[in-house]
């Protein structure tokens, strides 16, 4: 198993085409399959049948049909919902008395606490090269996108020059400082003229 494929009881994650592959999904989907038919056997009636969801990410429509080859591998039926969101999945197999609900989505990181720690030097960056004043006053909403286009652009520079990270970092900080001596500079300027 690799560094980056997490496998737990809520479901699995790890880069596409690399760890996450459409035969881990159909294996795994399989497995699901076979517990559904499982439990339907102790049941009398129709074939059992697992709702089929995903997201609308490019490997969607592939790993969807290695999970439903997964599954009809094992004498399962697919009902195929296609993109919906997660809770639509759940709806369907309680609306046709399915034994379960596969849902294909993506992680985002989104509840993550340490998600964006080290992107705190490169938020204060673009604001400050947008012209908001860290010394106090205020800075506008369009200044701010502009301060992250530029930051951005410099980034793009010194990533193209091949600077590694750590040099990266300096070389943010030292902008940063030379835009805060800017700042500084135009601010006493005006406040002479005043």
């Amino acid at each position: 198993m690799s560094e980056t494929l997490m496998i737990s009881v809520s479901g699995m994650r790890g880069h596409v085409g690399t760890d996450l592959t459409p035969e881990l999904v159909a294996r795994h989907a399989a497995a699901l399959g076979a517990w559904v038919r499982l439990a339907a056997g102790r049941t009398a009636g129709a074939r059992p049948a697992v709702v089929l969801g995903r997201d609308s990410r490019t490997s969607g429509p592939m790993f969807a049909r290695a999970a439903a080859a997964g599954l009809m591998s094992v004498g399962v039926d697919v009902i195929d919902v296609g993109v919906v969101p997660t809770p639509t999945v759940q709806l369907a197999v309680e609306h046709h008395h399915a034994g379960a609900g596969l849902i294909l989505t993506a992680y985002s990181g989104a509840g993550y606490p340490r998600n964006g720690i080290g992107t705190e030097l490169d938020a204060i960056a673009a604001v400050v090269i947008g012209g908001t004043l860290l010394s106090g006053g205020r800075g506008y909403v369009l200044g701010s996108m502009i301060g992250v286009l530029v930051y951005g652009t410099i980034k793009t520079v010194i990533s193209f020059l091949g600077a590694e990270q750590a040099w990266m970092q300096i070389i943010v900080g030292g902008l940063l400082l030379l835009f805060i001596l800017i700042q500084r500079f135009i601010v006493s300027r005006s406040e002479r003229r005043e």
